[in-house]
């Protein structure tokens, strides 16, 4: 999955005091930059891309975005609220990134004109059959034209060229100091012990396995055991009587227990994610938990989950496709910070190929960031009125030179 850039761009924003012009014609700047820009058909394209890939990532592609959950909630609200942030720090981070590769005395080759045109053409040929006028039709809907996937395409090499120029292809030019300085920096460690007292989770028949609603004794057992784990880690009150621990269990760690009652084992080492944004906190109490609680302190946060499709949990009733409900409770305890933890084998799935990537493009946010306050010689302008119209669940996702582009570079 695309991992989210660092915040440090929005207080980018803040530091530039960035001035607002209104809309008053067509395919105005959205953001202004001395001579830099970002047009209007420029934004609806890079809005088309992140819509289109937030919704694959997050399993919404091809869903109805107006769908309402049970939180009063659509789909289309919680994309805006929580990843809007996120968007806007990739839009800061490419029209800052075409300054800095003229600062840095960078060029395109000859070279990379030709493929940045012919992958301009080959799109074209692909969706309006070699007619430019023709794909310009085809991409109306869509708020945008040959042309802008020209100017688009030109500023994303750019501001791919000033990241190897500083980072390396790979990260080479990257230091292990600075590895793990970036890590321990950025990382959160933390283990979550969940106690469902809703469903469980069953294998039947024919080995697939399927959630079942728990019945009153089980409810009640689990319920239980929520209040035994919220004395023996959060209240810690002397007077309590324990109704599913024994007096053995009492004295037995965190990760005893884990290992014992949690109904999710499969991170025994704990889960690493990167220090959230207020909206992720916002959107995730575990998250927002993990952030907030000192080294080795448990908290208590209810646990919710989202459901894209519907199910049938039997005699317990079921739950509709885009319901987001309260299933029982999750115990947090946050973790110290192990080093080296990105090498590791077994954290592979919180680290992997995209932790590189995502170390970059922060390293990069910082670099953005530094130039702002001591560099940058043009004040920000922002077409306020066409960045509140303008948003991720109102844009089209794009299925044209996205889904071609990435077909084509996966075949290679």
């Amino acid at each position: 999955m695309r991992r989210i850039v660092s915040l440090i761009l929005c207080c980018v924003m803040l530091a530039l005091g960035a001035v607002s012009f209104s809309s008053c014609k067509s395919n105005e700047d959205v953001y202004k930059l001395g001579s830099y820009t970002i047009k209007e058909d420029e934004y609806n394209y890079l809005l088309g891309v992140f819509r289109r890939d937030i919704g694959k990532t997050l399993g919404y592609d091809g869903k109805d975005w107006s769908t309402t959950n049970t939180s009063g909630m659509t789909i289309g609200q919680y994309v805006d609220s929580v990843y809007s942030t996120q968007f806007q720090s990739q839009v800061f981070m490419l029209l800052y990134s075409q300054a800095i590769f003229d600062d840095q005395k960078l060029s395109l080759t000859k070279d990379e004109e030709k493929i940045i045109e012919s992958n301009v053409l080959s799109v074209i040929a692909h969706f309006g059959n070699y007619n430019e006028k023709k794909f310009d039709e085809v991409a109306k809907p869509y708020g945008f034209s040959a042309d802008t996937l020209r100017s688009v395409y030109t500023m994303q090499v750019k501001q791919q060229k000033v990241m190897i120029h500083l980072f390396g292809e790979k990260g080479e030019k990257i230091d292990e100091e600075t590895v793990e300085k970036y890590y321990q920096e950025q990382y959160l460690h933390f283990q979550t012990f969940v106690i469902n007292n809703t469903y469980k989770i069953v294998e039947n028949s024919e080995g697939e396995k399927e959630l079942v609603g728990l019945n009153e004794y089980e409810k009640q057992e689990k319920t239980d055991l929520i209040d035994d784990l919220t004395n023996l880690f959060v209240d810690k009150k002397t007077d309590y009587t324990y109704k599913v621990l024994t007096a053995e269990e009492q004295k037995m760690s965190y990760e005893q227990l884990w290992e014992r009652y949690s109904d999710d084992v499969v991170y025994p080492g704990g889960c690493y994610m990167t220090k959230p944004s207020m909206s992720q906190m916002s959107a995730s109490n575990t998250l927002a938990a993990a952030y907030a609680l000192k080294t080795n302190e448990v908290g208590k946060v209810t646990a919710h989950q989202y459901f894209q499709e519907s199910v049938d949990l039997g005699s317990s009733g079921s739950i509709n496709a885009g319901d987001y409900i309260e299933y029982g409770y999750v115990f947090v305890k946050k973790l110290e910070l192990d080093a080296g933890a990105y090498n590791r084998e077994e954290n592979k799935d919180f680290f992997g190929d995209s932790f590189q990537s995502t170390m970059i493009n922060s390293l990069f946010a910082d670099q953005v960031a530094n130039y702002v306050e001591t560099q940058a010689f043009y004040e920000l302008y922002e077409n306020t009125a066409l960045v509140e119209s303008l948003t991720i669940s109102g844009s089209t996702p794009n299925y044209l030179d996205y889904e071609l582009m990435n077909s084509s570079s996966s075949d290679e």
